[in-house]
């Protein structure tokens, strides 16, 4: 498996900019990627709406990793209006604004934020927090007034979308097994050339051309065959896209230059590799028992009492998806 990306901004980056108003997908390759999008599950605002609907009308609030504003825009619809949110990439923030016009927007780490002590009401989080790493939690928590809540989801270790990811990678790495994205770059590669030789004046490496192309042949027929059998398997989202989008640009490579083909691979190649930096970003988040230890601490250390800490399961499924991690400051 390949290593996790050392570019995690980029990679989420990457995503937020496929998100459309609504927090819906745009067309396009995004459309491939499975796995993704946990964040708008209307079960998840069934949690939220009822939370928002007992804070006072004036409260502020701040939610951290806020993505495209999926919990803000429940606040949104609970009435309240002093809403900030947070998160390391631009992308997502220009998505917030977009979905909840009325947020105000911050580009920062969570682990140095711009803004004074005891500055908001409410604190929130979902699955966004726990990507800074546990002092995160030490680091927000003065940024709770008196009488605040916090209330977070953060990814479980072991739970529900955990396993779901790692199926996810392995799906990832059977991909890359097959080298359907390099033999198919080899294929057009070698045709083109033996299209140029063959329409311009004959030349004595003709045959050579004709046998490299011929070789690329058989080579992406043995990677084309796996793909095909993992599609069959059940493999879909991506491997879908990539076999029937290739299919077509091949079919009609007369109307395009070789570099229109070339980039289109390289592009899902790139975007196969952010995907998998992703997964392997939410995996590394995740929360075990001993973190939840060591987070309470900060939180106590930090002036919070009334913590909980409990698993959350989304209703009708019975396995656990996240954490839910609640804490208040004495007013």
């Amino acid at each position: 498996m390949k290593k996790p990306s050392p570019s995690p901004v980029e990679d989420w980056s990457n995503y937020w900019q496929t998100r459309a108003q609504d927090g819906e997908r745009q067309a396009g390759v995004g459309e491939a990627f499975l796995g993704e999008g946990v964040e708008t599950d209307a079960r998840l605002a069934d949690y939220w709406r009822p939370f928002f609907q007992t804070c006072p009308d004036q409260a502020s609030v701040l939610d951290i990793g806020c993505g495209a504003g999926s919990v803000l825009r429940n606040a949104a619809a609970a009435g309240l209006a002093n809403l900030t949110g947070m998160d390391f990439s631009a992308a997502a923030i220009a998505a917030l604004s977009e979905n909840v016009p009325q947020a105000t927007g911050i580009t920062g780490d969570v682990t140095d934020p711009p803004f004074g002590e005891a500055r908001f009401d409410v604190i929130t989080s979902q699955f966004g927090i726990e990507y800074a790493g546990l002092d995160a939690f030490a680091k927000i928590a003065p940024f709770l007034a008196p009488g605040g809540q916090l209330n977070m989801l953060c990814h479980l270790k072991g739970g529900a979308i955990y396993e779901e990811v790692e199926g996810h990678l392995q799906n990832i790495q059977k991909i890359h097994d097959t080298d359907y994205l390099g033999r198919a770059q080899a294929l057009v590669r070698a045709n083109f050339a033996r299209r140029e030789n063959i329409t311009g004046e004959a030349s004595q490496n003709a045959m050579t051309l004709d046998d490299a192309y011929t070789k690329a042949g058989e080579e992406f027929v043995i990677a084309k065959t796996a793909l095909t059998e993992l599609i069959e398997d059940g493999v879909t989202g991506l491997s879908e896209h990539l076999f029937h989008g290739f299919e077509q640009l091949y079919a009609r490579q007369q109307a395009y230059l070789l570099s229109d083909i070339t980039d289109w691979l390289a592009g899902i190649g790139h975007e196969l590799d952010r995907y998998q930096g992703r997964m392997q970003g939410m995996q590394a988040a995740a929360l075990t028992k001993a973190d939840l230890e060591l987070i309470k601490q900060h939180l106590a250390a930090a002036g919070l009492d009334a913590i909980d800490m409990t698993e959350f399961s989304l209703p009708v499924d019975d396995a656990p998806i996240a954490w839910a991690i609640r804490a208040k400051r004495a007013g």
